[in-house]
């Protein structure tokens, strides 16, 4: 799952730039281009605010995060999660970005476009110690 922060009434919904294949960084401006079809489903959750997107699935969870610089994009994930982790636990911030240096991965997205981009991921199931369940 893929959860966006809208902070728009009637805001919309734009996707596209399908790839067949595309290596971890899109170091070269070349992905695999591909015509495709998606389906996607959309729901409103109300009462929780996010400042960048939040990914989910099976075994993880983490931040995507954009900026000028990959230090930036990292500073703003680890920021972002840090929050996250201290508005959803017991933890302090101070706390939480200790948590995410010992269980988080950071991982390049694409250095292609003026706006690089990052994601941070933790594993749930070092989450789960803590009682969190986002979103």
């Amino acid at each position: 799952m893929l959860y966006f922060p809208v902070s728009t009434q009637g805001a919309l919904f734009g996707l596209g730039d399908m790839h067949a294949a595309m290596g971890d960084g899109e170091v070269g401006v070349t992905g695999i281009e591909a015509a495709g079809r998606a389906t996607v489903t959309f729901e409103v959750i109300k009462n929780k605010q996010l400042s960048m997107p939040l990914l989910e699935n099976e075994t993880e969870i983490g931040v995507i995060s954009s900026a000028s610089t990959l230090e930036e994009g990292i500073h703003r994930a680890t920021s972002f999660l840090a929050g996250l982790l201290a508005r959803e636990s017991d933890m302090d911030k101070n706390n939480a970005v200790m948590f995410l240096s010992a269980a988080g991965q950071v991982e390049v997205c694409q250095v292609v476009d003026p706006l690089v981009t990052v994601r941070m991921m933790l594993q749930k199931k070092d989450l789960e110690p803590l009682n969190i369940s986002f979103p």
